[in-house]
């Protein structure tokens, strides 16, 4: 059975992403769905509390998400790559219209994702670092507390709505750009080899992955 609920939350998260939510009405999601704006109204009062319930939803699940990186096995420059490739992913779930919306009209919504951002991302950033450290795959001389800093002044300061809306840049590329500007900062000779290491044979897994693909969709045709 279709849990009702959760299908709402789903479909309204994908139009939300995709749409902004300013300008996505109820009725339109109650049309989408195919379900009456009184079932839609039964589970949701509103659209701002349907807004607050898929926000929450993507801030839990990226908590898990981090804690599960954070916590595997590995050294600080597979973790760093594996949480910006979440963090790609990710991105490329949310439009411009998404973020500019989120700021703009629910000033409370943004202010708990930037606190997640302080409390969830920076705390085990922290001990990224010091692990990087330890490691020897960090820079030791820079303070960890100014790299932190620095990463969330960098950050926000690319990622206001003014420069996420803009034509120029993607937000994709923007937070590659953030990524690849702070860890090309913090590693050392060593953490920047390792680092281009790791890259080329993710890489090339990831070409054997598509030859292997495309190999069997060549046999599937000519069967």
């Amino acid at each position: 059975m279709i849990d009702i609920k959760e299908n709402i939350i789903l479909y309204a998260r994908e139009v939300f992403f995709s749409n902004g939510f300013h300008k996505t009405s109820m009725e339109s999601i109650s049309s989408g769905l195919q379900i009456s704006k009184k079932t839609l109204y039964k589970y949701f009062p509103s659209k701002e509390v349907l807004l607050e319930v898929i926000v929450c939803k993507e801030l839990e699940e990226g908590k898990n998400k981090l804690n599960s990186i954070i916590n595997s096995k590995g050294n600080v420059v597979e973790k760093i790559i594996s949480i910006y490739e979440y963090y790609m992913q990710e991105i490329s779930k949310y439009s411009n219209l998404w973020f500019r919306d989120l700021r703009m009209h629910t000033p409370k919504l943004w202010q708990k994702v930037h606190d997640f951002e302080i409390c969830n991302i920076y705390s085990r950033l922290k001990n990224l670092i010091e692990q990087g450290k330890k490691e020897n795959l960090i820079n030791k001389e820079l303070p960890s507390d100014l790299i932190i800093h620095a990463s969330n002044a960098i950050t926000h300061s690319l990622l206001v709505p003014t420069m996420a809306v803009s034509k120029e840049y993607s937000l994709k590329e923007l937070v590659e750009f953030i990524f690849n500007f702070q860890l090309s900062g913090i590693l050392n000779e060593k953490g920047r080899m390792l680092y281009n290491k790791i890259l080329k044979l993710r890489y090339s897994k990831k070409i054997n992955k598509r030859k292997k693909s495309q190999s069997r969709n060549k046999i599937k045709k000519n069967v």
